[in-house]
């Protein structure tokens, strides 16, 4: 990952925090499988869109220059997922370590009736990569705090989930006590 990184010609701090990302991925890794991380393979992780959601995150956010970033609570999933390693429950062990790792508060979050069958077929909510992003970047876990939103932005994935948004908004704002005073840094907020 570092060679590919290093030969993308990134800014360094883009390039630093996807080092950061990938590093606490393959530490997640490695402690579910009883490794070290220099021998987890980014199998299912490696793929060229987990280092595109890593790097473009990494490049978003320094190009946004926030001081400080809000995530609401992560919705994981429930039930089971098959993997590389073959069935894994939901959400995976990697999920589970990172987000510990980071103090996250998660829950399933709604997975019923998810395939539009009325059955409630699994999904899983909450990637590796999602997650390893979340605690690279998050600084503190909440609803949205008191803010002035200057900005907002909305990214949608690919998976079409009937009568879910497949989507994450980040609001940029002042916090509240800035808003009043006038002249802070940026904050952002995940939902």
């Amino acid at each position: 990952m570092r060679e590919l990184l290093d030969a993308a010609g990134l800014a360094d701090p883009v390039r630093l925090t996807a080092y950061d990302t990938f590093r606490r991925l393959a530490e997640a890794e490695a402690r579910v499988h009883g490794t070290t991380p220099e021998a987890i393979h980014f199998h299912e992780v490696g793929a060229l869109d987990a280092i595109a959601d890593i790097v473009g995150v990494s490049a978003g956010f320094a190009h946004l220059g926030l001081a400080r970033i809000h995530a609401t609570p992560v919705a994981v999933g429930s039930g089971t997922v098959q993997a590389a390693h073959g069935w894994l429950p939901v959400p995976p062990p990697a999920v589970v370590e990172l987000l510990v790792a980071a103090g996250a508060p998660s829950y399933a979050g709604d997975t019923s009736d998810t395939d539009g069958t009325g059955a409630g077929s699994v999904v899983e909510l909450c990637t590796p990569t999602g997650a390893a992003l979340l605690a690279t970047h998050v600084d503190a876990w909440s609803a949205q705090p008191p803010m002035r939103v200057t900005r907002q932005g909305i990214g949608a994935g690919s998976r079409e989930t009937p009568g879910r948004a497949n989507t994450l908004r980040l609001l940029v704002g002042d916090g509240f006590a800035a808003a009043v005073s006038a002249g802070s840094a940026a904050s952002g907020v995940t939902q």
